[in-house]
């Protein structure tokens, strides 16, 4: 079973954190069954891709597909043996092929009331016939308070015969603002320019001819355009309007134009979409116990839980310890935060009650958006006259620096949180402090989600509720050497659970069984 060809499909591996080095590992391992490929959205040097990984990736290739709607595991994946997923959040399914989907954590289910309206309005407005998205177009996107969906280039809207309609479009991120308006089967019927980047023209009124259910709207789409932008980008659509019947136009005029965030409520059926891929893989596995619980609580859906692999540094061995804390994870709103500034306070804490001698570092990726900035910088403010350094954006060296030098580890996400109500907000598995258990860093981490399953209380770390605990179990390890290197030892032991090795034989193992399955059930047909 060595020729086998093998895709792993991970759509941000520019973002380059901790599913990213899961699918590396897979497709590592995945070498001593064929051929590897690695598929990604958005374009990055494979140098930079093998550098920062850490282990041999020799014979992967990699390729760069453009997200579009609709996306299907065969467009990337063609005809080959094994297709495996590792994209948080995919809509791409596997059906046709083996396959293997990577869980890091399950998508929210919207409230009951969100579904109930979005259902209903569904209901009246294909029961009206009126105008709607269908394939070709992004999500809801907002634009100085305007909500509007991006096309792929070739964005599908589903019409009724005898209706005057216009679009109102915008060129969001590209130059050429050209379209066209086409039947189905390809018959122009207006050509027009949009707006400019957020000032949404209107199209020429065309009429629906006899017998035509679907209208094309084509223009330039441009893909992959930096590290973070890996869509294929047609127009932007701001809204519909409709002329030939006034319950159609009385209904787009309401969703589309009196209150936008129903044609968002109206849109696409997310949750089904998500579910409905989901399950059509041979093989789901969450990375954690924590994952599995709400992935089967929220859409019935279990399989093997395989946590991703941690890493050891060959340096960490000859690596001394300081009196320093390391806390790695990114700087960002919303989410998952990793609650910096909640650490920061507790460090305080710490030095008000006489702690000397000892740093705290905080390191990790900063987000995309200005708000995650202005909390970087709020972080800064708030460790400002405190022994604490803040390392945003940290090259792989300076993070492989401070984790082998590391005495403790510290990680507060899911702080302030609750686990029934947002779990999503809770640390998933953990992988950055089983990382820091490796190098012999004693975890002091919040005691919530994904962490619950990685340290063990009292023997291979601490696990906290409110910050005066966390203080104490800190003052705990800073007082007593002797307990430090015991618990040092036990923690090191307690991520070998992790190793790469480990990993990598489970994976193998399951791709092995999911193509066997697949063959018996060829053989059979």
């Amino acid at each position: 079973m060595n020729d086998k060809s093998i895709v792993l499909f991970d759509g941000w591996l520019a973002t380059l954190g901790g599913g990213e080095r899961q699918v590396l590992s897979a497709a590592s391992a995945l070498r001593e069954l064929g051929t590897v490929c690695v598929v990604s959205h958005c374009p990055l040097p494979r140098s930079a891709v093998v550098d920062w990984a850490g282990i041999d990736l020799d014979e992967v290739s990699f390729r760069f597909v453009p997200e579009r709607p609709q996306l299907t595991g065969r467009d990337i994946a063609g005809n080959a043996d094994l297709f495996i997923n590792g994209t948080h959040l995919s809509l791409v399914d596997g059906r046709g092929l083996p396959s293997i989907r990577f869980v890091y954590f399950s998508a929210r289910r919207s409230s009951t009331a969100w579904r109930v309206v979005g259902r209903a309005l569904r209901g009246i407005g294909r029961g009206l016939g009126a105008a709607h998205e269908r394939d070709g177009w992004f999500g809801t996107e907002a634009h100085r308070g305007a909500l509007f969906r991006q096309s792929d280039g070739d964005g599908r809207i589903g019409v009724r015969d005898g209706t005057r309609i216009r679009f109102w479009l915008s060129a969001m991120s590209h130059e050429d603002r050209a379209y066209t308006i086409a039947t189905e089967s390809g018959n122009a019927l207006a050509e027009g320019t949009a707006g400019d980047k957020g000032d949404f023209a209107p199209s020429p009124w065309v009429n629906v001819p006899a017998g035509c259910r679907e209208l094309a709207i084509r223009s330039a789409a441009s893909g992959g355009t930096n590290r973070w932008e890996g869509r294929q980008l047609g127009l932007g659509l701001g809204s519909i309007e409709e002329r030939g019947a006034l319950r159609r136009d009385l209904y787009q005029r309401v969703t589309r134009r009196l209150i936008p965030k129903l044609a968002y409520c109206a849109g696409d059926d997310h949750a089904a979409k998500y579910v409905d891929a989901l399950r059509s893989y041979d093989a789901v596995t969450p990375n954690s116990h924590f994952t599995a619980s709400w992935l089967r609580s929220r859409w019935g859906v279990t399989g093997p839980v395989i946590e991703p692999p941690v890493i050891a540094d060959d340096r960490q061995e000859a690596a001394g310890q300081r009196p320093l804390i390391v806390s790695i994870g990114r700087f960002f709103v919303g989410g998952h935060n990793k609650k910096h500034i909640a650490m920061v306070r507790a460090f305080r804490m710490l030095c008000d009650r006489g702690l000397v001698g000892w740093r705290l570092a905080l390191v990790g990726g900063v987000g995309q958006r200005p708000v995650d900035a202005k909390y970087l910088r709020r972080v800064r403010a708030e460790a400002r006259g405190l022994p604490i350094d803040v390392y945003p954006n940290a090259d792989e060296a300076t993070v492989r620096d401070l984790r082998a030098h590391a005495a403790i580890a510290w990680h507060a996400a899911g702080y302030g949180e609750s686990e029934r109500r947002a779990p999503e907000r809770f640390e998933h598995f953990g992988m950055a402090v089983a990382e820091l258990m490796m190098s012999g860093a004693v975890p002091v981490v919040f005691d919530g989600g994904g962490l619950r399953e990685i340290v063990e209380p009292g023997r291979s770390g601490f696990r906290w509720r409110t910050l005066d605990e966390l203080v104490a179990a800190t003052l705990t390890l800073v007082r007593n050497g002797r307990r430090r290197a015991a618990m040092r030892q036990a923690a090191r032991q307690r991520a070998e659970r992790w190793s790469l090795a480990n990993y990598q034989r489970r994976i193998i193992e399951l791709a092995r069984d999911v193509m066997a399955r697949r063959e018996g059930v060829r053989t059979a047909d």
